[in-house]
């Protein structure tokens, strides 16, 4: 085993924010009742009200933009020019009774830490490396176990994603021109760089998509952040170089909303980039970040978002405390901890020893997140980098998202959770903390991609005559023995087709019965269609099943 030299230690320090302070000092986001919301007006005018002279002569306004959903135009971030106590703010324009809502405009941070190491199956080199998707008990940084990992090598048998799904990631940008992303990254086809809002939805020369923190369409990574999260999803595989992504087929929508810090410095970046990204057609959104304010504009943007149709996965956060941060607390996301390579909650991280992954009643499941290699944010050749956070635990999570809507692209968010929570491996961490069920350190248990994706699988009955015929096991195993049970009638024969229709195996029974067994251990891994048929070619049974052997 080659031992890994550390070169330098970038622990990238995140903004500190305290439950005493936790917004921006100079702004405050409102959403006006309908009554007062003319849409036929400018922010400016709408703000020029008689009832608000008083309000706004006490506080230097500075500017009014809109944030929130852009159909309604009813929420506003007001800017004042120099620091105020907003708490006083938020009285005085609350007395003018013509707002649903005034509140601060929250900050908060991202979820994962990082290093640099020197370079010491897909048929990446560092898939080794990857302990989260395949762990071999041999990692070389942390004490490892052997499985404590997503079974992800099982689940690509079976589904490695939808080309034409888009999967978003609001976070600090994306090293756009890496070569384990060429392909990968969503384009805006609607748009051309040419100084020109083409598509009309507010955003000029929005090509790769918006940087929220800076207000342009410069999606450069200064952080490294947000390139680890989209490598983590999206990386080519079976290119020779570097790493695996979890989704191998779908598009990566890189939106920008946090800074060089890696910090969003006021909630109305969060808020503009998830409205962005669901109004551009993203069904799977990661947000690693978070901060401890309960913003009511940002909870609008996220119900938003979940009835829309979209699968948001989040980061617990890192402060090894059971304190709420935002939006994992909020019941529409799928809140997601960190697990070490020896299968136990991170507690700490390798980048500090008071860090840990946070727990609580709103937890839903944890994942690999310490120790996590990834491409970096500004160098191509850089494979050295890992990070550690619940940010890395959660889009492991949202790849399986994304696969499991490429086998059923109806199923609805909370459908999804409640796959992730019963195919979860249960009792896998640290006794004292890992009980039975759900507990608040760990959960459902451990995120199991081959068993979610087995789970969609095998609800998945395509029979008129679906109590008819049971097939089992399913998954087959290894010794490809599948057998077939009928509850009255006979069965006579029976075709296998693949995924593309084509049949690719057909046998009569010798001894009919109301059972049979067959050897199908000839055939790939894959998924298969069963035709299951009785006396006089009649169909009786039309299931489908998953051998893994």
């Amino acid at each position: 085993m080659k031992k890994i030299l550390l070169l330098s230690i970038i622990l990238f320090q995140t903004i500190s924010w305290s439950q005493e302070r936790n917004y921006a000092e100079n702004s405050i986001i409102v959403k006006l009742k309908t009554a007062f919301n003319n849409k036929s007006l400018s922010a400016e005018e709408k703000f020029k009200l008689p009832i608000l002279k008083n309000v706004q002569s006490q506080f230097e306004v500075e500017k009014i933009v809109r944030t929130g959903n852009p159909a309604l135009e009813n929420t506003y971030v007001i800017s004042f020019s120099e620091k105020e106590d907003i708490s006083s703010v938020i009285s005085e324009y609350l007395k003018t009774n013509i707002f649903e809502f005034v509140e601060p405009n929250y900050t908060g941070t991202s979820g994962g830490q990082c290093m640099d190491a020197l370079d010491f199956i897909p048929n990446e080199p560092l898939f080794p490396r990857q302990w989260g998707l395949k762990n071999t008990g041999t990692f070389p940084l942390a004490p490892s176990v052997e499985g404590a990992d997503i079974k992800m090598t099982e689940a690509w048998d079976f589904e490695t994603g939808d080309p034409n799904m888009i999967i978003a990631v609001l976070d600090s940008g994306v090293n756009l021109d890496h070569p384990q992303l060429a392909g990968r990254l969503w384009k805006n086809t609607g748009e051309v760089l040419d100084g020109i809002d083409n598509d009309n939805n507010g955003y000029i020369d929005d090509v790769d998509g918006y940087n929220f923190a800076y207000g342009t369409n410069n999606l450069a990574d200064d952080w490294g952040h947000g390139s680890n999260i989209i490598g983590l999803l999206g990386s080519i595989p079976n290119d020779g170089i570097g790493y695996a992504g979890i989704n191998w087929e779908s598009k990566i929508m890189p939106v920008k909303m946090l800074n060089q810090d890696g910090a969003y410095l006021t909630a109305q970046w969060a808020i503009d980039a998830l409205y962005y990204a669901v109004n551009n057609g993203a069904k799977v959104i990661n947000m690693s970040f978070g901060g401890s304010g309960d913003s009511t504009a940002f909870h609008e943007a996220v119900i938003f978002a979940h009835n829309a149709g979209c699968v948001m996965t989040v980061s617990m956060m890192n402060f090894d405390n059971a304190v709420p941060y935002y939006p994992a607390a909020y019941a529409e996301t799928i809140a997601v901890g960190s697990i070490d390579p020896d299968g136990n909650r991170s507690d700490p991280f390798f980048w500090d020893p008071n860090s840990g992954s946070n727990y609580g009643s709103h937890i839903d499941l944890i994942a690999p997140g310490n120790f996590t290699y990834g491409i970096a944010g500004v160098s191509d050749s850089n494979y050295g980098t890992y990070w550690g956070g619940t940010s890395q635990a959660a889009p492991h999570v949202a790849g399986v998202a994304s696969l499991l809507l490429a086998q059923n692209p109806t199923l609805t968010p909370e459908q999804i959770r409640t796959i992730f929570r019963e195919t979860a491996d249960d009792q896998t961490g640290d006794p004292a903390e890992d009980g039975q069920g759900f507990d608040i350190y760990y959960g459902y248990g451990r995120l199991n991609a081959f068993r979610a994706i087995s789970d969609v699988l095998d609800v998945a009955d395509f029979s008129e005559n679906s109590n008819e015929v049971t097939v089992f096991p399913n998954p087959v195993n290894s010794d490809g023995i599948l057998n077939l049970k009928s509850v009255s009638e006979n069965i006579v024969s029976m075709k296998i087709y693949n995924v593309l229709g084509a049949l690719v195996k057909s046998e009569n029974i010798g001894n009919v019965a109301t059972q049979a067994t067959f050897n199908i251990s000839q055939l790939s891994n894959g998924i298969y269609m069963i035709e299951v048929f009785s006396e006089n070619n009649k169909k009786i049974g039309f299931k489908k099943v998953i051998l893994n052997k």
